[in-house]
């Protein structure tokens, strides 16, 4: 029994990585115009396709073909299926390419076999099945079994798997707020510590949309949207708050957080020195020692009910309002103390670098309307995305703001962004040192998710019995 693998339809484009980094498509001089390339989107060796294109221009084909190896031009023509290209022009530059490597000038018996058999094909039909064109010694045998651990595979188990690995056998959840998802996900262990359901918490997201598997589908799915970026240098895609944004640029990666209570963390800390729980428990570690790094201080998550993909400024401008409104009520920390003392962590994606409706315009638009012009120009914005690409659920951004708070350094903004007229002034990071004492992250998700969170520097606020 022959294992089936589907493979992602393409229609007006066709995107694919090479060291996790977007290459620019390729169209040829061919009506209808068609691309060879690698197929990455399988999990066994790639094989060579060719699929029909109508946009992008970089190469033409006998260019393209120049390049290639005579084992790799025969590694296509026993690849498994391709696109009719009319009136043999795909046929008559192979065979080209071949005499141009061949010692002799001249393709081989074997050779011209294989390129009459794939010519008489494309003229009678538009797909063939190529493996008829290899001889019967050249096919092995399919050997097909079913993976038992099938289910495990594809069901979300990487929570549970945590909690068998480590022994935690309190709450255990997955969440689905898609790139909202790590703040999410902090939020709701804040809330699991703070009603009682226990004193520590760990969070872990991981994506990985620029890889091999999930590139041609998350790729291309995000390139329909007219989403993702086609630039063949990240440079040139790794855009935040730029007026050059063309797109994301895809990513992929892990984190990990561990929130607990201040007795949680100072019994932790007494059992890292030696200390019997029969003595007194020392005071709270401070943040030197490594034992706490920051506090979390407010959360809030809630969903615009608006758009699958699109983001509702209106409504995110409403829920930062309510969050900074109950920051300073909570906590007494006023919006022009986040200006002044803090840094602000971005969901910049870099997204077109449209007026109304890229990412960088909606939560600009909504940071204005709540801190207005003034204190906007002082807040520090840092975005990370510009060096990670977008990881998708992965928010690289909550771990950085407790690092930056522990370590008081900041990330520049990469690529020396040039100046969006259409987001007005503002003080993207610079990088290097800076105290600051409060990091503020806010996230957006598909399907109108929202988070923020507020993270703070362990010695800015007095008397906090907070995770």
């Amino acid at each position: 029994m022959e294992t089936v693998k589907t493979q992602p339809q393409v229609n007006s484009c066709f995107l694919f990585q090479k060291q996790r980094v977007f290459l620019s498509t390729l169209r040829v001089a061919f009506k209808p115009t068609v691309f060879l390339g690698l197929d990455y989107s399988s999990r066994v060796a790639p094989i060579w396709a060719v699929v029909q294109l109508d946009s992008g221009c970089s190469r033409t084909l006998d260019a393209f073909l120049s390049s290639l190896p005579r084992a790799q031009v025969m590694r296509f023509l026993r690849s498994r299926c391709i696109t009719r290209a009319k009136k043999g022009q795909l046929v008559a530059a192979l065979r080209e390419r071949l005499s141009a490597v061949s010692p002799n000038g001249k393709v081989s018996d074997e050779d011209e076999e294989a390129l009459k058999g794939l010519e008489n094909a494309m003229l009678t039909k538009s797909t063939v099945d190529l493996r008829s064109l290899a001889t019967a010694r050249e096919e092995e045998p399919i050997h097909y079994e079913f993976d038992r651990k099938f289910l495990f595979r594809v069901l979300v188990l990487g929570n549970a798997q945590l909690a068998q690995m480590v022994g935690a056998r309190g709450p255990n959840m997955q969440t689905n707020a898609a790139c909202a998802g790590s703040t999410l996900a902090v939020a709701m262990a804040q809330d699991m510590i703070q009603i009682g359901r226990c004193e520590r918490m760990v969070v872990i997201a991981g994506d990985d949309a620029s890889g091999e598997v999930l590139l041609p589908w998350i790729g291309n799915g995000f390139r329909a949207l007219g989403a993702s970026s086609i630039a063949a240098d990240p440079s040139d895609a790794a855009l935040p708050f730029d007026a050059r944004r063309n797109g994301m640029l895809l990513g992929a990666g892990g984190i990990g957080m561990v929130l607990e209570t201040e007795g949680a963390a100072a019994r932790r800390h007494c059992e890292a020195v030696g200390i019997r729980a029969s003595q007194p428990p020392p005071p709270p570690p401070p943040s030197t020692n490594g034992v706490m790094k920051a506090r979390l201080l407010e959360t809030q998550i809630s969903n615009s009910a608006y758009h699958g993909a699109s983001m509702d400024k209106h409504h995110i401008a409403i829920e930062l309002e309510r969050f900074l409104v109950a920051m300073e009520r909570n906590w007494g920390i006023s919006r022009d103390a986040i200006a002044e003392s803090g840094v602000y962590f971005s969901h910049e994606t870099c997204t077109h670098a449209t007026p109304t409706a890229s990412c960088a315009f909606n939560e600009v638009w909504a940071l204005r309307q709540c801190f207005g012009e003034e204190l906007l120009s002082r807040l520090v914005i840092i975005n990370t995305k510009g060096f990670t690409g977008h990881p998708m659920g992965v928010s690289f951004e909550d771990v950085a703001a407790v690092e930056v708070l522990h370590r008081g350094i900041i990330p520049p903004t990469a690529n020396n962004p040039a100046v969006d007229p259409s987001l007005g002034k503002l003080r993207l990071s610079q990088g290097g040192a800076y105290a600051a004492k409060y990091a503020m992250r806010f996230a957006a998700g598909f399907g109108s998710q929202v988070a923020f969170a507020l993270y703070a520097a362990v010695d800015s606020v007095d008397d906090v019995a907070q995770s």
